[in-house]
């Protein structure tokens, strides 16, 4: 675990981390803030716009974990809410209560917990479901 820890960040960049901040702080789903200056130049207006979640045209399932304080729960639902509901393939808790956002990737149960329902869904939309 010591050794996982050290190389989880490896492929988030500084600005990723940042932009979560943004969003978490802000409490806005809207692009990278450079500032008002900035922001003026690359979006026309001083304060970054929001994510338009309607031009989303694919369909999405989510998978979250009770115990992730990145993505909660909560989050996930507002998410789903946002999207066109014939883009909305619903939103799976996982069943362990514990389970977290680094679960997704290194959990001893992740295939009975996450692979196979995952691989469920892809089923049901292969035939023509969510």
């Amino acid at each position: 675990m010591p050794i996982f820890l050290n190389h989880v960040y490896d492929s988030t960049s500084v600005k990723t981390l940042q932009h979560y901040g943004q969003i978490v702080l802000s409490e806005r789903f809207a692009k990278y803030d450079y500032g008002p200056t900035l922001n003026h130049k690359k979006y026309g207006t001083p304060r970054p716009p929001l994510y338009d979640f309607s031009k989303i045209k694919v369909k999405i399932a989510q998978f979250l974990g009770r115990n992730d304080v990145l993505c909660t729960a909560e989050n996930g639902l507002r998410l789903q809410e946002l999207l066109k509901p014939e883009y909305r393939c619903g939103v799976t808790v996982i069943a362990d209560p514990r389970w977290h956002h680094l679960n997704f990737i290194n959990h001893r149960d992740a295939e009975s917990l996450l692979a196979i329902p995952v691989l469920n869904k892809i089923k049901a939309y292969e035939a023509g479901g969510c």
